[in-house]
């Protein structure tokens, strides 16, 4: 009961004191995806259409933090790249083919290209460049955006 206890409050007593684990900190990838979804919040906000944009990204954990965190909380999609693989709930519900014609926000890992595949569901894809949140002593969350232009299919679906 005790080494639960303390590893329950571990990371918060960590957190309000002088004492930093730095790249050992277990609880990095909790963090900064607040900051993160309101950074994306605000670029939406920026581009020439943000009602008719939605976000996307190859990866489950930006679809699903954003959402989560980001102002509306937002409906997001995943691109699986291959429908019939299913690796989480993203990949089993409908994807954004009710939305042709639209912009999105795309988000990835900073260190990453996006899949070609994707790139051809859009008219046209403009890099917005990396961005990054400062997750304390373990560092930064570096991420990269692109806004696609005007949605053209979307695979696995009937458009």
């Amino acid at each position: 009961l005790g080494l639960t206890l303390i590893a329950y409050l571990l990371p918060f007593v960590m957190s309000v004191s002088a004492l930093s684990l730095g790249k050992k900190d277990v609880t990095w990838r909790l963090k900064g995806w607040q900051a993160l979804s309101l950074d994306v919040h605000a670029v939406v906000q920026q581009l020439p259409k943000p009602q008719q944009t939605f976000i996307l990204s190859p990866l489950r954990k930006y679809a699903s933090e954003i959402a989560f965190y980001m102002p509306g909380h937002p409906v997001t999609y995943k691109w699986s790249g291959n429908p019939s693989q299913r690796s989480s709930q993203y990949d089993l519900w409908p994807g954004p083919s009710d939305k042709l014609g639209w912009d999105a926000l795309i988000v990835f890992n900073s260190n990453q290209r996006l899949p070609a595949s994707l790139i051809n569901c859009f008219a046209d894809v403009v890099d917005l460049g990396e961005r990054s949140v400062d997750i304390g002593a373990a560092g930064k969350r570096r991420y990269h955006l692109w806004r696609a232009e005007k949605l053209i299919r979307w695979p696995g679906e009937k458009n």
